[in-house]
Formats: structure tokens, C-alpha cells, sequence
């Protein structure tokens, strides 16, 4: 599968080398022919075969190959056009925040930490859900300043955050901060208002890319509620939303072969158009320069490099035999 219409992917198969292989095509909607036994190209002397396909498609179409020699016939099946074309598009999109995906604090005593605050009751544990079962916090010497710590994973990016429970008692304030791990400190994002009801209430918050943590606190998001004349904070759920960076998802994975990594290989195709001929010894994604490295079957001897940012021709479809 490809991710734009506008691209044409190679088909490769794998014979030996000096062979005179053709490839034919078909539409397996209506079993029309669309390439019929067009000559194959090989790729040095390496064996590896290629032929350039250039179908257009303007809809999802599932297309059906026969690349053969007099000797050896090698078959497939694979998957052009339609929606692929919106994929970078979408990437964007979930990228920027607007995807919605929750997950709540991490669970005890992992996901909660008391900078100033006495009186404990319950756990972080106990706002993974809104049941009515509270974890609260009374202050210290006047002061209640904590954060709950969530996991967005390692290709987390923060949305928004939501909490609900109460705050006792009317006119009290809390400050409610992220922490921003590139400039290193507490950044506000909103506030919440006291009251003297133990009636839940809900307040949200926007939060950044800033708001994630890298490195070795990659995928932390720490949220803080403070405030120096509340009487006690009650949690009974609090949630962080994230998108995920579809964009690293895809060029950070990597595998040694086919067989071993078949369902990396199908993660990945639509970036990369993979569908890879188990001959492969290795191949790898470098996420910096956005490449694949196509290895020889001894693992250390490059065959080829590809550009994943190009938009030409050059952009790999790999098709041959079905790993046993």
C-alpha cells in the first residue's frame, strides 16, 4: 500500500540472477488485466527484480501479480489508492491534538506526589474512576501543593487534561500547572474554584508538546494542583489526553527479517509501501534521516537506500514469496 496517488511503487521478486522475468497484473475486483507479462529489470546482479507500476487508482483497489520465469513463478496479492492518499494529511491532524485519547494517573505509589499536603486518604489508584470514591488531600501549615503523574507512552503527545472531584471551601483557589520539561518549570494552565459542597465538579485544561517528557522521562506528563488557602482537595478522577505521533510510530521501527517481523512490515507499509520478500537478511529505518536500508542476506552488506521524504518513483514496494 501506498500513501499517495500520485506515487508509483516498484514491485520487486527475487529469481536468480541473470533471469528474464515478466510480471503480469490484474484488478482482482473483475479479474481484468491491468500489465500483461511486462519485463522485469534486475537490479545489478543481485537477483532482486524489479518493474515500475504505474496503475493511478482512484479507489481503494486490490490488485493481484504473477512475476515468472520459464522456471519459477512467484505470486501476491497487495493493495493500492483510495484512502492512503489522506494519511499525511490525517498525520497532521493527530499530531496537532486533536485525537482523543485518555489514560488516567499511574497507579500507586507511582502516579502521586505530595510536595505539601497531610492527611491522606486513599490513593492515586482511586481516580482512575468517577465512583464517588475519593483520594484527598487536607494542607500543611496552610499549603496543599501536589501532582498526579500520567503516561502518555513514547509517542504520546498531550492534549488536554480533566479533572473532576471538589475543592472545600467556598473562596477557596487552586492553581492547576503542567510541567514544562523544556524550560523546566511549573507552567499554569487554568485554575479551579472551592466551594463548600462535596458536589463533584469538572474543569479542563489545554496542555502542549512541552508538557511530555523525553529521554529518560519520556512519555511523563505531570499535572499540579496548589494552592495556600484551600481546605482540602478531593480527586475522583482525573484523565490526560493524548494523540499519538503517528509520524515516529512508523520511521522508529526496525526489524532483521522477514519472517520474524511480518507484522512490523504491514505496520509500516503505508509510509514505506512494504510488502518484503523474505530473501531480505535485514532491513532498517533511520528515523533522523528517514531512510530504509535494504541489507543482503548476510545482514552487514547494504543493497540499497531509499528515501522515505522522496516523492519520486523511488519508493519501495517489495513483493515476492510468502514466508514459511
Amino acid at each position: 500500500m501506498r500513501y499517495a496517488l500520485a506515487e508509483n511503487p516498484y514491485i520487486w521478486a527475487r529469481f536468480n540472477t541473470g533471469d528474464n522475468p515478466t510480471v503480469s497484473i490484474y484488478d482482482a475486483s473483475d479479474d481484468s488485466v491491468v500489465i500483461n507479462a511486462a519485463a522485469m529489470s534486475e537490479l545489478a546482479t543481485t537477483g532482486f527484480f524489479k518493474y515500475l507500476f504505474d496503475p493511478s487508482p482512484v479507489a481503494l483497489t486490490n490488485y493481484f501479480y504473477i512475476a515468472s520465469t520459464d522456471d519459477e513463478e512467484i505470486s501476491g496479492a497487495f493493495t493500492l489508492g483510495g484512502y492512503p492518499d489522506e494519511i499525511l494529511e490525517r498525520i497532521a491532524t493527530l499530531t496537532s491534538g486533536t485525537a482523543a485519547v485518555n489514560t488516567v494517573a499511574n497507579n500507586a505509589p507511582n502516579g502521586f506526589v505530595i510536595t505539601s499536603g497531610t492527611g491522606e486518604v486513599n490513593d492515586e489508584d482511586s481516580t482512575h474512576e468517577e465512583d464517588g470514591i475519593y483520594h484527598s488531600i487536607l494542607p500543611d501549615g496552610g499549603e496543599i501543593d501536589v501532582y498526579y503523574i500520567f503516561d502518555v507512552g513514547v509517542y504520546g503527545i498531550p492534549v488536554s487534561a480533566k479533572w473532576t472531584g471538589y475543592l472545600n471551601s467556598q473562596g477557596d483557589l487552586f492553581s492547576i500547572s503542567a510541567w514544562n520539561w523544556v524550560k523546566s518549570v511549573w507552567e499554569k494552565v487554568g485554575e479551579a474554584a472551592g466551594t463548600p459542597s462535596t458536589s463533584n465538579i469538572s474543569a479542563s485544561f489545554d496542555l502542549t508538546t512541552s508538557h511530555v517528557g523525553t529521554g529518560g522521562d519520556v512519555g511523563k506528563v505531570h499535572m499540579r494542583g496548589h494552592s495556600t488557602n484551600a481546605t482540602k482537595l478531593a480527586t475522583d478522577r482525573f484523565l490526560c489526553s493524548y494523540a499519538i505521533d503517528v509520524t515516529s510510530t512508523i520511521l522508529d521501527m526496525q526489524g532483521t527479517g522477514f519472517a520474524k517481523d511480518v507484522d512490523s512490515l504491514v505496520n509500516i507499509k503505508a509510509d514505506t509501501n512494504d510488502i518484503h520478500d523474505e530473501a531480505f537478511g535485514k532491513w532498517d529505518l533511520d528515523p533522523t534521516a528517514k531512510t530504509l536500508t535494504l541489507y543482503e542476506s548476510d545482514g552487514v552488506t547494504p543493497l540499497k537506500v531509499f528515501d522515505l521524504t522522496s516523492t519520486t518513483a523511488d519508493v519501495p514496494a517489495f513483493i515476492g514469496r510468502t514466508p514459511q
